[in-house]
């Protein structure tokens, strides 16, 4: 009656579905949670060069991630209110100890790992694997 074929009313609807979302994020009496939401979609693009997957601390404002792996493998600790992105490890000084332990120098030129727990509420002590070998 209309005109209207299959290929037209999917394109209608893509555009309204485009359409709301764009309608949203500009619309200036939104609630401050809902800014916060599509901050959030946003994230990604806030990282340049690849992604993060961040692991929140017990605090629950600050988190660390492991960037460089497998080749020269860094953790940060980063905390989003003071600004600052710090290493986690002294990673000269736990590569000496390792190989120590190991009786050899670990491979590549970072940590050995890239995943880790944390043993006390303090998140003063951590449990990672290295060559199949827990140390703690």
């Amino acid at each position: 009656m209309f005109g209207l074929t299959a290929r037209g009313i999917v394109l209608l609807v893509a555009c309204m579905v485009v359409s709301t979302p764009l309608a949203r994020a500009g619309d200036p009496g939104r609630s401050r949670r809902e800014a916060m939401y599509y901050r959030y979609l946003e994230f990604p693009s806030y990282v340049k060069g690849g992604a993060i997957a961040p692991h929140w601390m017990a605090d629950g404002s600050s988190f660390w991630y492991a960037k460089g792996a497998p080749e020269n493998t860094v953790v940060y600790k980063v905390d989003p209110k003071a600004n600052t992105k710090t290493p986690f490890f002294d990673t000269a000084r736990l590569r000496q100890v390792l190989t120590g332990l190991l009786g050899n120098e670990p491979p590549q030129l970072g940590l050995p790992f890239n995943e880790f727990t944390f043993v006390d509420d303090g998140e003063k002590t951590v449990k990672f694997t290295v060559k199949d070998l827990e140390r703690v």
